[in-house]
């Protein structure tokens, strides 16, 4: 996040260092901007050239995704302070038993994990792409993007240089910062559902002995558990509405990315440098739509536990209004709470499937083309 305010893409509180802070975002937003309109010329500059065109596309597809998630934070700036203002109410911070306590840490340790491992997967995939061109796989190319110039890029190598690594480096750590923002938010509302389920699991259990002064305590603990869950609800849609259409930029130019990034791979020499540097990008690539469709169906599933939760929790033990309190949490759970990207795709495991499947389909029709061009010439 911090990386994010650095860059001036994350919203501040208070108007101290708004200028920086302006003057930040103008220029990342410029490079990133300059970087597409070039990409764009040059791919339409060889569209009958499968091989170029297939390596532009790629990293062009990845960018446009990276500004789709830039302009969504833009749009979406004042439901990120109110996220922040949320996650902060003791409805979702209080925890009742060491149990919660130990789920919460649970659930942190192993998103943690996940998102140190796409970082460390980013960072040398960026690493990786800085230093091939120095290896001469271009010959006389030697830049990190082919890209298209109004001038001889080599007459100004190092200005040409300077700009493709900061849109590199610059790019590849505030995608990493927004799409870990992205997963820990879908993280921390599902291991809410799941703490909520343990406590409607344990509300059948006896406090005191006495029936009345039990009653007593299940009602109040209910009431408290019903604004629980419908807080949680009100979190989860927050987050799907904040980052969906960021969601659908990345799930939507993941497909091409995949494909093209597949074909190049399938045509270029084994021991190159570009081979490397293609392997460890499209291994980022496809972990990065992964994280997200994993998360994802963790929230669909753990919010799909509630209602199996009230069925667990003794009910049949407890008074009628008990029972009547548990019947309202049912009905609200029934339809499980499903993240959207742009209101579209489902962030599911089937979804990953499926685009696992359109990128396939779409690499099937490239290489057919490729060697039907091969066979004609």
């Amino acid at each position: 996040m911090v990386a994010l305010k650095i860059a001036g893409f994350y919203p501040l509180r208070g108007n101290k260092y708004k200028h920086l802070h302006t003057i930040s975002a103008t220029y990342f937003l410029s490079i990133t901007i300059l970087y597409i309109i070039l990409a764009c010329i040059h791919s339409f500059l060889n569209l009958t050239n499968i091989t170029e065109l297939s390596e532009t596309v790629t990293f062009l597809m990845t960018i446009l995704a990276y500004l789709g998630k830039i302009l969504n934070l833009f749009f979406y700036r004042k439901n990120l302070i109110k996220l922040e203002d949320m996650l902060q109410n003791p409805i979702l911070t209080k925890l009742e038993t060491e149990e919660e306590e130990n789920i919460l840490k649970r659930n942190f340790r192993y998103s943690r994990l996940f998102t140190n491992i796409f970082k460390a997967k980013s960072a040398t995939a960026a690493s990786v792409h800085a230093v091939y061109p120095l290896l001469g796989d271009y010959g006389s190319k030697n830049f990190l993007f082919l890209l298209w110039f109004p001038f001889d890029p080599k007459d100004y190598y190092i200005p040409v240089y300077f700009f493709e690594m900061t849109l590199l480096l610059s790019s590849t750590w505030f995608d990493i910062t927004m799409d870990t923002l992205n997963i820990l938010m879908m993280d921390l509302c599902a291991t809410q559902f799941e703490i909520l389920k343990k406590r409607l699991i344990r509300i059948g259990t006896s406090f005191t002995g006495d029936e009345a002064i039990d009653d007593k305590l299940r009602l109040r603990k209910l009431r408290k558990y019903i604004i629980h869950h419908n807080y949680i609800y009100s979190c989860s849609e927050l987050v799907r509405d904040t980052y969906s259409i960021g969601e659908f930029c990345q799930v939507g130019c993941s497909v091409m990315v995949v494909c093209f990034g597949l074909f190049k791979l399938l045509i270029i020499p084994l021991k190159s440098a570009q081979f490397l540097m293609l392997v460890t990008y499209s291994t980022t690539m496809i972990y990065q739509i992964s994280l997200y469709c994993c998360y994802g169906q963790k929230l669909l599933n753990a919010s799909d536990t509630v209602t199996e939760a009230c069925y667990m929790s003794r009910w049949n033990d407890c008074s009628t209004q008990v029972q009547k309190y548990l019947a309202m949490i049912m009905n609200r759970a029934n339809t499980p709470f499903l993240m959207k990207a742009g209101g579209i795709f489902s962030l599911t495991l089937e979804t990953l499937m499926t685009i696992y499947t359109s990128a396939y389909s779409f690499f099937a029709i490239l290489w057919k083309v490729y060697h039907s061009e091969d066979q004609a010439a």
